[in-house]
């Protein structure tokens, strides 16, 4: 494959780059998951776009373990793919959904539809009093073992902009090997 062409929008450690947020180590966008929907009316919100937002000082609802904090899962909209605008009723969903999210559109229900995961692994922590994401106590859990076991929800929305609640949709079994996990998931 080629090398990416430089956009002219940020420009990292002097050199030009084709990426199209800044780098800041205030806040990070995180697992992007971009949607070209040719049925959109409006131009200025063609391509859609789901991350995770992590910042430092929001608090919704805890602390990340890499420091920064949670933001929640965020929405922008972009004419062109290149130049993104925050949807201003951020976040759509205040609760970290986590590191894989899928924005789609089922053509049957012309809904909006995200899977990813929610929740953490088995054992993991949702409760805003945690300070970090994954509970201090998991009964059962194997020495040297974290983050296993991972589930699919699903959320859907007519308009892109409103959300069901997380619908749990795939989850491996109590007895199912400690590998198997639903990570990313494109229905």
């Amino acid at each position: 494959m080629g090398e990416a062409t430089p956009l002219g929008r940020q420009i990292i450690d002097g050199h030009d780059t084709n990426a199209v947020f800044p780098d800041d180590p205030d806040r990070m966008l995180s697992c992007a998951s971009v949607l070209l929907d040719v049925q959109e009316p409006d131009p200025a919100r063609r391509y859609k776009m789901v991350y995770y937002l992590r910042a430092r000082d929001s608090n919704i609802p805890k602390r990340t373990p890499a420091g920064r904090h949670g933001a929640g899962l965020q929405l922008a909209f972009s004419p062109n793919g290149i130049d993104w605008t925050p949807y201003a009723g951020n976040p759509i969903f205040p609760v970290c959904m986590g590191d894989v999210e899928i924005l789609t559109r089922d053509p049957v229900s012309r809904q909006y539809v995200i899977c990813g995961r929610y929740g953490g692994a088995a054992g993991g922590s949702t409760h805003p009093a945690f300070d970090s994401w994954f509970a201090p106590v998991w009964p059962g859990k194997p020495a040297g073992v974290w983050g296993t076991r991972r589930r699919i929800y699903r959320l859907e929305s007519r308009d892109c902009l409103t959300w069901s609640e997380p619908i749990l949709v795939f989850d491996p079994g109590r007895d199912d090997n400690l590998d198997d996990a639903h990570y990313g998931f494109v229905p």
